[in-house]
């Protein structure tokens, strides 16, 4: 017996304009900002977050003049992209944290956020702060553009997913999203 998907076609999306090499230069800086996990929450570098936060505001201004933005358990954030809308809200998720890295093994320091020969190199990379940037550097695209969503969208940046106990900055996120009925 088979089973006919009930995926729904995906509509046509026209292209968004993103300067790649813009968008290279902002993950590099992102990465450069070493928001380490530890198991050890006594290890973790406050301020590292606080720089990162302000870090985003900075680069991505129409997120930040359009969006309202939350911290949520300590360092984690939460965005609400308001709308009119009456479609069901969607969440965006991705983590602000990185494992922690020692230089050995690495062609060049782990938090340098190197952009060499078209590749972006540094601890980060591809977990998980190209997500955090790729979705953001989306936003402020679509910002730009003028576009309305047909439904409330919520970034949700966890600080905390590679500590290796409890996830409680999503968790923090999903319980206070679940208290306003989302």
């Amino acid at each position: 017996m088979q089973l006919k998907s009930r995926q729904v076609p995906p509509g046509t999306a026209s292209a968004i304009a993103v300067d790649p090499a813009r968008a290279a230069d902002r993950l590099a800086a992102a990465i450069s900002i070493p928001t380490v996990s530890w198991g050890d929450v006594s290890r973790r570098d406050a301020a590292a977050f606080t720089r990162f936060h302000d870090y985003l505001a900075a680069e991505f201004p129409n997120v930040a003049r359009t969006l309202t933005r939350e911290v949520v358990a300590e360092h984690s954030l939460l965005y609400t992209w308001a709308s009119a809308g009456t479609a069901p809200p969607i969440v965006l998720a991705a983590h602000l944290d990185v494992v922690p890295a020692g230089d050995d093994g690495w062609t060049r320091p782990p938090f340098a956020g190197a952009v060499e020969a078209g590749r972006i190199q540094g601890r980060g990379a591809l977990d998980d702060k190209a997500a955090v940037v790729g979705i953001l550097e989306a936003v402020e695209a679509l910002l730009a553009r003028g576009f309305t969503p047909t439904r409330r969208i919520y970034l949700a940046f966890g600080h905390n997913e590679e500590g290796g106990g409890e996830v409680s900055g999503a968790a923090a996120i999903a319980a206070l999203l679940q208290t306003r009925g989302v």
